[in-house]
């Protein structure tokens, strides 16, 4: 799994725990650093993240038709 590749746990200022990837020095910031945050540690940031996947599997199913093989353009079904 890349996604959480580079990343690490943090605290952030208001006490809450977040999975963040850093991306380096903000430009012109004197040592202020970026980072996105992948996963807040909280119940709401859980449950977000349980629903985003949830709305991914039809999609990855969909994309896994195994077995399937499409006819290519211009060659007759025999």
């Amino acid at each position: 799994m890349n996604y959480f590749k580079g990343s690490k746990l943090a605290q952030m200022s208001d006490g809450s725990y977040r999975i963040i990837r850093p991306l380096g020095l903000v430009k012109g910031g004197k040592g202020l650093k970026c980072h996105q945050t992948l996963l807040s540690l909280s119940p709401r940031g859980l449950a977000s993240k349980l629903a985003e996947v949830v709305r991914q599997v039809p999609k990855l199913l969909q994309n896994r038709s195994v077995g399937e093989i499409a006819p290519s353009p211009g060659r007759p079904i025999a």
